[in-house]
């Protein structure tokens, strides 16, 4: 429990400095006085000063922002270093650089990941599970897979995938077994399940189960750059599919993790080593950014629907149709994170 509260808080204060920061540095870029950087809510435990901005730490450590000068109508004076001064271009763009920020960091980190080396589960079988077709067509534990259906392959993930994919027909398993290679044709149980954002899928199994054994997998910094670009755009595209599954109903809420769920799985990555916090890290931060532009008021996108209604009105909108949407959107969220609580405890006791 120490340990998992310690990666969870370490992960969220980076994710959240990061994310800040990109506010910030942006805002001061375009001449807009920042007058409050803070990590954490609520009463200040340390800070400083420096320039026009107070920088602190606050009580609540869930979260952080940064107060910028004359954020609203109601607050500014006009002059000209203040937020609502600004062009509606300028506050897009200090709104947007949060999400931005975001993004680079997942997207370094990546690229750190892939150049300094990573370990992926090689595709020696360390098992084979009763009653399933891999046993019966005669695949043995110690057996490596060397290629599906002719496709070679190296990594246990990607040797899942393709038996996965295969809903219909037999597959070609290419194995590796006392220094020669054995074809071995084997008929896949298709099961009807749910995919990686909880979508409902038909999927091919063969009933095999990996070894310990795994490989560290290292990429010249020119593949690395190329490599991460991918793997951040493979956690946008599953997160917007989670999300957009969830708003249609293709996915279940169940699936979503909250504040409990990511502390548990922080722990697990810091236990299993810095690598794996750190690729769960840039995980997270590919999910906040995407997150933070739903249209909900107290995120980024939902100042961006107001400043998309700016632009359209030729006016901001009233201050109380604002706090009225702010307190709708509000009710929302407080449901939406005690739906995803409940959903972690369950998940959790499932799990003891």
């Amino acid at each position: 429990m120490f340990i998992s509260a310690v990666a969870f808080l370490t992960v969220l204060s980076l994710l959240v400095l990061v994310h800040e920061y990109g506010h910030y540095r942006v805002a001061r870029q375009l001449g807009v006085r920042v007058e409050r950087f803070s990590i954490g809510f609520g009463r200040e435990l340390v800070g400083w000063t420096r320039g026009d901005t107070r920088f602190r730490v606050s009580v609540i450590p869930f979260g952080g922002y940064v107060k910028l000068a004359g954020e609203s109508d109601e607050s500014g004076t006009g002059a000209s270093w203040e937020y609502v001064s600004q062009p509606i271009i300028r506050r897009i763009a200090i709104v947007v650089a949060g999400v931005a920020a975001n993004m680079l960091f997942a997207y370094l980190l990546f690229v750190w990941l892939s150049a300094s080396g990573y370990p992926v589960l090689t595709t020696v079988v360390g098992g084979l599970v009763d009653g399933y077709p891999a046993q019966a067509a005669g695949v043995m534990a110690g057996d490596r897979v060397m290629a599906v259906n002719g496709v070679p392959t190296t990594s246990w993930d990607a040797m899942s995938r393709l038996i996965h994919e295969q809903t219909h027909g037999p597959i070609q398993l290419e194995v590796e077994r006392g220094g020669s290679r054995v074809t071995v044709t084997i008929e896949p149980r298709i099961t009807e399940g749910v995919d990686v954002v909880g979508r409902r899928a038909r999927r091919g199994f063969i009933g095999i189960v990996p070894s310990d054994q795994t490989v560290m997998v290292r990429h010249p910094v020119w593949e690395a750059v190329v490599v991460g670009a991918e793997r951040t755009w493979d956690v946008t595209r599953l997160t917007l599919w989670g999300l957009w599954g969830m708003i249609t109903g293709q996915v279940s809420w169940r699936s979503v993790s909250g504040p409990i769920g990511i502390a548990y799985l922080s722990g697990h990555a810091a236990r299993l080593g810095l690598v794996y916090l750190l690729h769960l890290m840039a995980t997270i931060s590919v999910n906040l950014a995407v997150v933070n532009l739903l249209p909900l008021p107290g995120l980024d996108g939902g100042h961006l629907l107001f400043l998309a209604a700016e632009r359209i009105r030729g006016r901001p909108l009233s201050l109380r149709v604002q706090e009225v949407i702010q307190q709708a959107a509000m009710v929302l969220l407080i449901l939406l994170m005690v739906a995803v609580t409940y959903n972690d405890v369950v998940n959790l006791m499932a799990r003891q």
